[in-house]
């Protein structure tokens, strides 16, 4: 069985993309501020006499605000980037035709039950009949 994908609607691809690139952009963030905070950590002698308080201080802030600010960015800039690539494509797609998928049906083998076309009689010993 062929598919083929003819249009991409815009405003779902945006939400999508909008929320996966929050979350990849907080977890960026978050290995950026630990990677800052390692920076600040290093010895005063490597840094200098004054400039690693300042830049301890400075480290200390940022890493608080970097996730959200590396989510938010990334949130709205690669949103932005998708929605682009998504009209791109739908525009391209008239001219040239969709993307082609090919799938193949599965079949499932259920196994059948003993008892499938047999009726039970019931508990207690009771006979049942049918006229």
């Amino acid at each position: 069985m062929k598919l083929e994908l003819k249009k991409i609607s815009v405003w779902a691809a945006v939400k999508v993309s909008f929320v996966l690139n929050l979350i990849l952009g907080f977890i960026m963030g978050v290995f950026y501020a630990i990677f800052l905070l390692l920076i600040a950590s290093l010895p005063i002698s490597m840094m200098g006499e004054d400039s690693p308080r300042m830049f301890s201080a400075f480290a200390g802030i940022a890493a608080i605000f970097l996730p959200f600010f590396f989510a938010f960015f990334l949130g709205v800039v690669y949103t932005i980037i998708v929605a682009i690539s998504v009209i791109a494509y739908n525009l391209v797609v008239k001219l040239t035709g969709g993307l082609e998928f090919e799938f193949k049906p599965v079949v499932e083998i259920v196994p059948v039950s003993a008892s499938a076309g047999f009726s039970q009689p019931p508990s207690g010993g009771e006979q049942q009949s049918t006229i």
